[in-house]
């Protein structure tokens, strides 16, 4: 299956309840704000899209950030492997098992790429609002690549596990939003 860019909305029943999905499930929003007394995966929010990837599809995501709360947004934009979404919610909320390896690819507000709990360093600039990132998935080459405001930044991630499945994954620390574009 190729496509230019997904038709993806975000799935209400993959979200936490945090989150506030509108505008036909293209746009989500964090309602609360971080909270500096409270464990911190407590104050993050998360959302999957509905799209399911595998094998030898290619993916493309296009997302708006189109509101922060405070001058540097707290996003996080990437794709999980679905038969991990339990153990990522798990470890996510309670922060248990952290240093677990979780199959998820993510491109985080301040430039760097994380696999699973793993930091693997500065990759970009910074986010901020009004930034477009795509996010493009290619399975058959195991490789996943941003681009930032219509800027190539090349290759993130190589060797995705080609065996899982994949779902949008965006997570919010404040009451900030995105957007998938058409």
């Amino acid at each position: 299956m190729i496509q230019q860019f997904t038709t993806d909305t975000f799935d209400p029943t993959k979200a936490s309840n945090i989150m506030k999905i509108s505008n036909n499930r293209r746009v989500v929003s964090k309602t609360t704000s971080f909270n500096n007394t409270s464990n911190i995966h407590q104050n993050c929010g998360y959302v999957f899209g509905r799209d399911i990837v595998s094998m030898t599809d290619i993916m493309k995501w296009r997302l708006k950030l189109t509101k922060i709360q405070y001058l540097i947004p707290s996003v996080n934009i990437g794709i999980c492997a679905i038969d991990e979404i339990d153990k990522f919610i798990t470890n996510f909320i309670t922060n248990r098992e952290a240093n677990k390896m979780v199959n998820w690819y993510v491109l985080s507000w301040n430039g760097h790429i994380f696999h699973g709990y793993s930091d693997k360093g500065k990759y970009c600039d910074q986010l901020k609002l009004c930034d477009i990132v795509e996010m493009h998935l290619y399975m058959e080459h195991m490789t996943v690549m941003f681009k930032l405001n219509g800027k190539d930044l090349g290759v993130a991630f190589y060797k995705v596990d080609q065996s899982k499945q994949y779902h949008l994954f965006v997570g919010l620390s404040h009451k900030d939003q995105i957007e998938i574009l058409d």
